[in-house]
């Protein structure tokens, strides 16, 4: 076996990281980067060494995947669960929440500032945040930020309430810090040291996109074992599209990606109820209806057949439903936003976000609509979604790279930008190959 496929597979087996998620090229220049920085010449050396050192696996991941993070990322979540404790407070006592992967802790201690401002007591909460970077959960416990990390806080107040400013950073405080737990803990092995049945809220946003298919399943299976029946489970965006159904129901709250965790059986309930209804439904319908409805039903079935044609006529003058062709919609939304019409460009866009063959341009183009008209952070978003649909969208990367700069982190932006050059270099060399 080549040394760097012994790698790639060690990274899957031990942390569940899928070489298709980043690409072979990253993971190859995030070797090199770590044989230069302790002194190892030959890749077949290097691989030996990951095989016998977890400080040396849990550099090279963190050297692969760039932990992007910020207080109140996206918002809507920790609003939501603001609006749930009343309801889950009356159902436990205490609450015991899980975070993972919690990075440098922005993640927790949000959770633990929005508990705190629901009124609710230090005692009543625990909050337990695991994750694998001994760098990331040493800058967790230290707690101490720049405004870098605020860009996700409408409300300055909580700045001001819950943080020691000091020059150009931050300090949490206190009454803060102690209601988190950190651990360093390997994601995939989590199951195996969290209580069963535990926990009644577990964030988990920006993880699986990393994983696998098999990994995927085991983590959600593992995230089910942890939480009580009816506990909230907090997802990523793009994460939310693949949480198995008959584990964790959809909360269908808008842009909250919030599941509830299913009791064993419920699903297969559900479905038995619904096959049972549609069953009767057709039955009734299939019954001989009286010959005297025989001429209104013909009338009726005349009158929608013009609704029909006048619906399919008053589509085909507009440019956001002419096309079934989801390429030619996104070359017409790209026409449009190039006039100026972003609302249209942007309608059309959301109509595509999940197609297999253009959610990625769906979301780049969003990302550019946004960015023109002054929405960083959505942006922002938006490129970071084109990148986890596709993660060699050259366009994206560099976008992405240009608004981090502009936003003023230099080392994320620095990253991003080595991707994009990476990804034209791939591209050059295949255009290369095609012509020889």
């Amino acid at each position: 076996m080549e040394p760097l496929q012994q790698i790639e597979n060690l990274l899957n087996l031990k942390i569940g990281l899928s070489t298709e998620t980043i690409g072979q090229s990253a993971i190859l220049s995030a070797v090199h980067t770590r044989m230069d920085e302790i002194s190892v010449n030959s890749i077949n050396e290097y691989a030996n060494i990951l095989t016998t050192s977890i400080e040396e696996l849990t550099a090279l991941t963190e050297e692969c995947v760039v932990p992007e993070t910020w207080f109140f990322r996206d918002g809507e979540p920790f609003e939501y669960l603001k609006s749930q404790i009343p309801l889950l407070t009356k159902k436990h006592q205490k609450l015991n929440i899980l975070s993972m992967p919690c990075s440098t802790g922005e993640e927790p201690y949000s959770i633990a500032i929005t508990l705190l401002e629901a009124n609710l007591t230090p005692e009543q909460f625990s909050i337990t945040a695991v994750d694998i970077s001994e760098v990331a959960l040493e800058a967790a416990h230290k707690a101490i930020y720049t405004e870098y990390s605020f860009r996700g806080v409408q409300d300055r107040h909580i700045i001001e309430k819950y943080f020691v400013h000091r020059d150009d950073h931050y300090g949490l405080k206190d009454c803060v810090k102690q209601q988190v737990n950190f651990k360093q803990l390997n994601i995939i092995e989590v199951d195996k040291n969290c209580l069963y049945q535990h926990y009644h809220i577990v964030f988990c946003r920006n993880l699986l996109i990393y994983f696998d298919q098999n990994q995927k399943k085991t983590t959600y299976r593992n995230i089910h074992n942890m939480m009580h029946n009816g506990g909230l489970l907090i997802m990523g965006h793009a994460e939310s599209a693949t949480t198995p159904e008959p584990l964790f129901k959809s909360n269908n709250v808008e842009r909250t990606f919030s599941f509830i965790r299913r009791e064993p059986g419920e699903y297969e309930r559900e479905l038995s109820a619904k096959s049972t209804k549609k069953l009767s439904a057709s039955a009734t319908k299939n019954k001989k209806r009286p010959d005297t409805n025989l001429h209104k039903e013909a009338i009726n079935r005349r009158f929608v057949s013009k609704v029909k044609v006048k619906l399919k006529s008053k589509r085909e003058d507009n440019l956001n439903k002419q096309d079934n062709d989801p390429i030619i919609a996104i070359q017409n939304a790209r026409s449009l936003a190039d006039q100026g019409k972003f609302e249209l460009a942007t309608e059309i866009c959301n109509q595509y976000t999940n197609n297999h063959e253009v959610g990625d341009d769906a979301w780049y183009l969003l990302g550019l609509i946004n960015d023109g008209e002054g929405n960083t952070s959505y942006s922002e978003e938006c490129f970071r979604k084109a990148i986890y649909l596709n993660p060699h969208h050259y366009e994206a990367l560099v976008n992405l790279s240009l608004l981090l700069k502009t936003s003023g982190n230099e080392i994320a932006a620095k990253q991003f930008m080595q991707r994009a050059n990476r990804v034209k270099g791939t591209n050059s060399e295949s255009r290369s190959a095609d012509q020889s």
